[in-house]
């Protein structure tokens, strides 16, 4: 199941509490940095 909370993240303060409650996969690992170059 893809997390939707990457659409869902408003702010880079929110997804990284979502990230830890997430499992720490490469998938997810991808998307943060996608994610802070953004913010």
């Amino acid at each position: 199941k893809r997390s939707p909370f990457m659409i869902e993240v408003p702010s880079a303060g929110q997804w990284h509490l979502v990230i830890e409650q997430e499992d720490p996969r490469r998938d997810v690992m991808a998307h943060v940095q996608v994610i802070s170059l953004r913010g």
